[in-house]
């Protein structure tokens, strides 16, 4: 009998794998914006050895140097964005992420600020000193800083007004007689220390009578006679003239030649009033078209019926 086998039925195993689809993965980066630049003078100086001062230079627009426009203007301790180039003296300094990089040009000569104002002048009359200045900073450049940096000019040129006084009387003169009686003059002037002036009251001349020795015989000459007491001062063509009293009586009498009624005295000679010369303000005589310099001025008087006129002249009289 055939022996029966029982059958073992086969098993296949199945591996099932899942497929899994990987998701898209997204990086997201976070890049900061580019830093901006601040104008910091000190840093320039640095880079540059030139002080730029308050303005430091001009924005460039598009490569190429921008109208000088107020909005273009850099100053210190401006903040300028990144990329932005701005023209320092002869260099261009350009804002890189925050830091300020410059060219390495060589700049000539020297900057200058602008002119202060004008300094109170040092005087409020009689010509007077203003001064004003400006700084200098200098650049890389070899050329010379040869511009100046302060100015004066005059100011105030109106006269102070000074109190006119008299100045100390001069030495007396000579006396104008040899022997008998003759004139002493002495002279004081009123100044202000610039100018004369005939403001000051009182007299800028006084005469007195004089006596060098008494003359050998009492004769006189022709319009004098003899007195013995001739120092008594008589009138003289100088004091009608100048319309003071000029004459100073000495202490004691001098015996001498005097004029006669009617007679004025003029350089130690009698002569009548109509014959008497003009007066200059210094008791000088004066004649016709008479030049003459007078204590550092220049006039021409001259006299004309009695009266005297004086003029300054240009020309140089010495």
């Amino acid at each position: 009998m055939p022996s029966t086998t029982p059958s073992t039925p086969s098993t296949t195993t199945s591996v099932i794998t899942p497929t899994i689809t990987p998701s898209p993965t997204t990086i997201s980066s976070s890049t900061p914006a580019p830093e901006s630049c601040v104008v910091d003078p000190c840093h320039i100086q640095k880079l540059l050895d030139y002080n730029p001062g308050k303005i430091v230079g001009v924005v460039f627009l598009d490569g190429t140097p921008g109208s000088v426009h107020e909005n273009d203007i850099v100053y210190a301790g401006d903040e300028i964005e990144d990329g932005v180039i701005v023209q320092i003296s002869c260099n261009n300094c350009t804002c890189n992420d925050g830091y300020l990089s410059c060219t390495e040009n060589i700049c000539s000569g020297c900057a200058y600020s602008d002119w202060s104002t004008w300094s109170v002048c040092t005087k409020v009359c009689d010509n007077g000193q203003t001064t004003r200045s400006r700084s200098m900073s200098k650049g890389k450049g070899t050329k010379a800083c040869d511009l100046e940096v302060q100015q004066s000019k005059d100011c105030n040129f109106n006269s102070c007004e000074r109190e006119f006084s008299w100045n100390n009387w001069e030495n007396w003169s000579s006396c104008t007689s040899t022997c008998g009686k003759g004139t002493q003059t002495r002279l004081r002037i009123c100044t202000n220390g610039d100018t004369e002036s005939s403001t000051c009251g009182g007299k800028g001349i006084e005469m007195q009578p004089c006596i060098e020795k008494n003359c050998l015989i009492e004769e006189c000459p022709t319009g004098k006679i003899w007195s013995n007491c001739s120092s008594n001062c008589g009138q003289t063509c100088a004091e009608l003239k100048l319309g003071v009293e000029i004459c100073q009586e000495p202490d004691s009498c001098i015996p001498g030649c005097v004029c006669a009624t009617n007679y004025l005295e003029q350089n130690n000679e009698c002569v009548l009033e109509k014959d008497c010369y003009c007066y200059d303000k210094f008791g000088n005589a004066i004649g016709e078209n008479y030049d003459q310099k007078v204590h550092g001025a220049c006039e021409r008087c001259t006299c004309i019926d009695g009266a005297i006129t004086c003029t300054n002249i240009s020309e140089d009289c010495k």
